[in-house]
């Protein structure tokens, strides 16, 4: 007969079997973890092999792109060169030929035409004397500013740097769009026109008189430069004409920039900290009065507002601009002088303004039957581009 089990004898079995089924479960929570773990490993691993891939394919595409343009520059340096040979021996025939016609011609300005052939002798034997000549505004509104462009343009006429290009080739940042008054090409010269184009007047012929006054002072000294120059050898000889390059263009900025005071004698102020390129909201426009600038008396049916005019297309017509909704005066800037402020629909105002960029804006109106007219510079945005850091990415424009 089979022995007889004890309390103890079944207590002690019950212990055992329940730490065995503790072990078991923990064993069983173990392996279930562990397959957890693994499956989110796996899953993980699958992603990254995802972006891998995505990544891999935009890459080489980046890089395919960068081979073909880099293979189209090569094939553009090896286009000058070749026409740098063909054309070398072609110049020095017509240089030749032009002084035995100088030569045999009359003496019709003859010193003035044997400077010219000096002038062109010494750039074809040293091509760091060519002499050139830059519009930074429309052709027919700006001095054309004298320059040796191998020396180096002026600071402020470059709009960035190689790298910053570069970089900026596909971003599309918004920034980059921003008005900047250190770029003075725009924010003086294409001002220049801007306020002609509007005013208009007798303000077309004094700009030619003025621009045929200053070019003919640059001619009158140039050749004395070029030769300067030609006597300097190196870095003396490049100091020397990035210096004239950059005095001459300061000179003509200073012109220009007193100019554009004369034009615009009357300060516009947006009375807004951003402008909803794509809302339902106003937007107001101050034309600030001043001592002897006064602003009564304004023309609120003849008032427009919007992108500058050489911005978007110069021959758009003012009447397409934003038309003012309503008119009222005021002192805004607390200076004892009446100002006169206009309201307009944000987003008639800013059509073909960069989203997330700080743009300059323009105010057309009329004061007692004359134009007047000037801008100020606003930060713009939508729903999709904010001003605020992270959102002027670029992705909005692409």
């Amino acid at each position: 007969m089979p022995q007889a089990t004890g309390l103890p004898d079944i207590l002690e079995r019950d212990a055992a079997g329940t730490s065995a089924a503790q072990k078991a479960g923990a064993e069983l929570a173990r392996l279930v973890d562990g397959k957890d773990d693994a499956e989110a490993a796996r899953r993980m691993e699958e992603r990254e092999a995802r972006l891998l891939a995505h990544y891999r394919d935009k890459l080489a595409a980046s890089l395919s792109r960068l081979e073909a343009s880099e293979a189209a520059i090569e094939a553009e340096r090896e286009s000058v060169r070749r026409m740098r040979m063909e054309t070398g021996p072609l110049m020095d025939e017509m240089a030749a030929s032009l002084a035995e016609v100088v030569a045999a011609d009359r003496k019709f300005l003859s010193g003035e035409r044997r400077a010219r052939l000096e002038n062109l002798r010494a750039v074809l034997a040293d091509p760091t004397l060519t002499e050139a000549w830059k519009t930074l505004g429309r052709p027919c509104q700006s001095v054309f500013v004298p320059l040796y462009p191998l020396a180096g343009p002026a600071k402020g006429t470059a709009f960035t740097d190689p790298a910053t290009a570069t970089k900026e080739l596909c971003a599309g940042t918004p920034a980059m769009f921003d008005y900047r008054a250190d770029f003075t090409p725009h924010s003086v010269f294409s001002a220049s026109n801007n306020a002609i184009d509007y005013l208009r007047g007798d303000e077309l012929a004094k700009r030619t008189q003025l621009i045929q006054a200053e070019e003919d002072k640059f001619m009158k000294d140039r050749a004395a430069v070029t030769k300067k120059a030609a006597g300097l050898k190196g870095e003396e000889r490049t100091k020397f004409l990035h210096d004239y390059n950059q005095k001459s263009y300061d000179h003509v900025l200073k012109i220009m920039q007193a100019e554009n005071a004369r034009l615009m004698p009357n300060k516009v102020k947006i009375l807004a900290d951003v402008v909803k390129a794509d809302g339902d909201g106003t937007v107001d426009f101050a034309l600030l009065g001043a001592k002897g600038h006064e602003v009564l008396s304004a023309n609120m049916e003849a008032t427009r507002a919007g992108m500058s005019a050489n911005q978007l297309n110069s021959t758009r017509q003012w009447k397409n601009f934003a038309p003012a909704e309503k008119m009222v005066y005021k002192d805004v800037n607390n200076d004892g002088i009446t100002d006169v402020v206009f309201t307009f629909k944000a987003k008639d105002v800013t059509k073909g303004a960069v989203a997330g960029a700080a743009m300059d804006l323009w105010l057309y109106t009329q004061i007692n039957g004359h134009r007047v007219t000037g801008f100020d510079v606003v930060p713009v945005e939508n729903d999709k581009v904010k001003m605020n850091k992270g959102a002027r990415d670029g992705k909005g424009l692409l």
